[in-house]
């Protein structure tokens, strides 16, 4: 998972683009406490989406054999109970690293999502917009990887931040995919606007978004109790947006999805809200759309540990308690991410390289999102 959220259309050099993208959290190595055990239900069988009955009747893409030869060749190179994870305030276990699916559709998002899974990604995160959801939920039934072991986030577009059309959307999102519940679901801005265009520069402040806001919670939470979805958050929220939201909730913020890459660090306020609150920080165009892999001070820094730049990058992000979402249509690039975590998990970045990398911090975000403009 650009109009939205690490998304927009603006030319990048071929290579840049193989590696990207928006997740959805702040890496906690902290159990919680004990009180914190799953306030949403074990999940229920779905009561409103049509099961799968037959799943060969969700397939949009064709898969001959010699496509599942080749799936099988691929080796696997982080085994899925080494990928490290982090315990969400619901009491789920959400992994570290979610592979992003914006711009990924039709037969490209099944091909990738079906190498991911084979190579050891287990976490998806797409969205309404995005336009995906049913090649990746044919490329996970086909994949043959238990569902209990594969965690998908989805994100609610804008248009439907409405208690009943967030409810809706939910639904909708659930007979898309073709599987019985999302792990976790987001509201993906927060603001029931568009504000991509110059026309409509201060259009916000023509529409009451904290209540847009509080009502797509409610319709979230309503959505959870039919056991359609585990885990509920937000993307691309401020901190009073956060705020609005903790006045009324009765289920758990449990993730914030927001931008976060070498040339433009989170706010620390906000970083520090969300730890104090046990809301995980995702960071979506973690790469900076690909920028940040060619820079100079980060090919240093990789040629110096011995990796790869985009380890250099996604390290540099869990250090900083953030949790990555990438986006990689190559299979080298997924191998080189996916590496990555096994290198931080045998030798973390040293903090001088760490200090090194905060002194790229432009303020410079790579999307056209402005959250800081909506009240």
């Amino acid at each position: 998972m650009e109009v939205h959220e690490a998304h927009e259309t603006e030319p990048q050099s071929p290579e840049i683009e193989k590696i990207e993208e928006t997740l959805e959290p702040a890496v906690q190595t902290e159990e919680p406490e004990q009180e914190a055990k799953k306030v949403i239900p074990e999940v229920k069988p779905v009561t409103k989406p049509e099961p799968v009955s037959n799943p060969d009747d969700r397939k949009v893409i064709d898969v001959d054999q010699s496509r599942e030869e080749y799936y099988s060749s691929l080796s696997e190179v982080l085994p899925a109970e080494k990928m490290p994870s982090v315990t969400l305030k619901s009491g789920y276990q959400m992994p570290k690293l979610a592979f992003g699916t914006y711009k990924l559709r039709g037969e490209s998002c099944y091909m990738a999502v079906r190498s991911a899974l084979k190579i050891g990604f287990r976490h998806f995160d797409t969205g309404s917009f995005y336009e995906n959801e049913e090649a990746l939920g044919q490329a996970i039934r086909d994949s043959g990887v238990p569902r209990e072991e594969i965690f998908v986030t989805s994100k609610i577009w804008r248009d439907a931040m409405t208690e009943e059309k967030a409810e809706t959307a939910v639904e909708d999102i659930v007979r898309r995919l073709g599987i019985e519940y999302v792990d976790l679901i987001l509201i993906h801005y927060p603001s029931p606007c568009d504000d991509f265009q110059p026309s409509l520069f201060n259009v916000h402040s023509k529409v009451d978004c904290s209540k847009a806001r509080k009502d797509a919670w409610r319709g979230l939470e309503k959505a959870a109790s039919h056991g359609w979805v585990r885990s509920i958050g937000v993307s691309n929220f401020e901190l009073r947006h956060l705020e609005d939201i903790l006045t009324m909730n009765r289920l758990p913020v449990c993730v914030n999805q927001i931008e976060g890459h070498p040339y433009y660090h989170p706010l620390a306020s906000l970083k520090t809200f969300c730890s104090d609150k046990r809301i995980v920080v995702q960071n979506h165009t973690a790469c900076s759309r690909g920028q940040a892999v060619t820079d100079p001070i980060i090919g240093e820094i990789a040629i110096e540990m011995n990796v790869k730049p985009i380890s250099v990058i996604l390290q540099w992000a869990m250090g900083s308690n953030m949790c990555p979402v990438i986006r990689a249509s190559s299979h080298d690039h997924m191998v080189d991410a996916i590496q990555s975590i096994a290198e931080y998990e045998e030798a973390p970045m040293s903090t001088n390289f760490t200090v090194l990398l905060d002194t790229l911090d432009l303020g410079m975000r790579c999307t056209r999102l402005k959250p800081d403009t909506v009240p």
